[in-house]
């Protein structure tokens, strides 16, 4: 939606600055983030900005100052792609995810949370405002009228206009529960949302796991969610699909593998305005075999506002990558990354590991590994990464050779 086509009932609406320019946003202006979806709602990425640019412009209207959606869409989508547009369109070795975009870029600024969820046959939008970025407590909370036909996205968008203070707040509905499964890819079970004459079915997913076990990661070592929306047509087929995800190791072709996939479906013939979701695990398959060893190793922040970047070097695997080469003795050590403004890791330097033979060659393994992963730049107040790395190991029955 143009900001001219606004009004000027939307004047706190503020103006972005020049291409080329700096921000010029006031700390106090509002970010809107990009809307969720919860339990039984399916909301495409599209309609999900819809959303956002109502919701926008209705907190304008209730007198809150709030920086330009189209503003917004422009920086997420070039630091979508790596490219860092506030900072002299600096290029990261590798993209920005939505939650790093916001940590790095919109810290300063409160947050208006926007999720559309539905409980009990209760379905409601709702905007939580948090007003303190360095404690991220609800400040402020805003929830719509009922919701009356939740599958059609229509609804949704016109919930936005209609945003009432309330002291009640619905909190996150749901959650994910993972377990075990053997790999590549595994469909949890669907939600139907619309005029499903019944529930919608898991067995056209559970048939379809081996075929798209071709849209599995390459890397055995990492795990992936993958976040799948579809609407079905009367004839039962598939009529639309988006897949997306929140990991760093999702690749840019995974969408089109996993809807091509998901396309090929075929439901019962019924009304139209039905729509799906499912979430499909590509789970790591290395690492999971009967071991006489139990290892755990992890990644401790240590430095503020680093956790991003921690999270980074967990997602990549590297403890549990070398310790199929070699496993350690119990150590905990301080590494220290030099990063390159790219977020190149330049140069590893691994202290308080110890003398142990077992712990050295499980080290060298890891400098050689961290020197591979991409980061999305640098971090703004740091020159270096400095993380811990915990490793625990306790031998739990005779060793067995591990599952390869």
């Amino acid at each position: 939606m143009l900001l001219s086509t606004l009004g000027p009932a939307l004047a706190a609406i503020l103006t972005a600055p020049a291409p080329g320019r700096a921000a010029t946003w006031p700390a106090d202006a509002i970010v809107v983030a990009l809307p969720t979806d919860v339990g039984p709602v399916a909301l495409f990425t599209d309609e999900r900005q819809r959303v956002r640019e109502r919701v926008a412009a209705t907190l304008a209207t209730k007198g809150h100052r709030v920086v330009p959606v189209a503003e917004l869409v422009a920086i997420e989508d070039a630091a979508l792609q790596g490219r860092l547009a506030m900072q002299g369109d600096l290029v990261c070795r590798a993209p920005l995810r939505r939650a790093e975009i916001e940590h790095r870029i919109w810290s300063e600024h409160p947050i208006a949370r926007v999720s559309a969820q539905c409980s009990d046959g209760d379905c409601r939008l709702q905007v939580e405002i948090e007003t303190q970025p360095s404690r991220p407590d609800v400040d402020a909370v805003y929830t719509s009228a009922r919701v009356r036909s939740p599958a059609r996205a229509k609804s949704w968008i016109a919930a936005a206009d209609d945003l009432r203070p309330t002291t009640q707040w619905l909190g996150h509905i749901g959650g994910l529960s993972l377990s075990s499964h053997p790999p590549p890819i595994r469909f949890l079970p669907p939600t139907g949302i619309g005029p499903w004459a019944g529930p919608a079915p898991s067995e056209p997913f559970d048939a379809l796991e081996p075929t798209a076990a071709g849209c599995a990661h390459p890397d055995p070592f990492v795990h992936v969610l993958h976040e799948i929306r579809a609407s079905i047509d009367r004839a039962g087929r598939v009529q639309r699909c988006e897949s997306t995800s929140a990991s760093a190791s999702a690749r840019a072709d995974d969408p089109g593998c996993l809807c091509g996939r998901i396309e090929t479906l075929r439901f019962a013939a019924g009304r139209a305005g039905r729509r799906l979701r499912v979430d499909a695990e590509d789970l790591a398959s290395r690492g999971v075999g009967l071991s006489a060893v139990t290892f755990t190793a992890t990644w401790i922040e240590a430095q503020p506002d680093t956790e991003d970047w921690v999270d980074r070097l967990r997602e990549a695997a590297v403890l549990q990558r070398c310790r199929e080469v070699q496993t350690p003795s119990d150590f905990e050590a301080t590494v220290t990354l030099a990063l390159h403004d790219d977020g190149t890791i330049e140069d590893v330097h691994i202290g308080g590991v110890g003398r142990a033979p077992e712990n050295m060659s499980f080290v060298a393994c890891v400098a050689d590994e961290l020197r591979a992963v991409a980061l999305p730049c640098r971090p703004p107040s740091h020159a270096e990464l400095v993380v811990r790395m915990r490793v625990d190991v306790a031998t739990t029955i005779d060793r067995l050779p591990l599952r390869r």
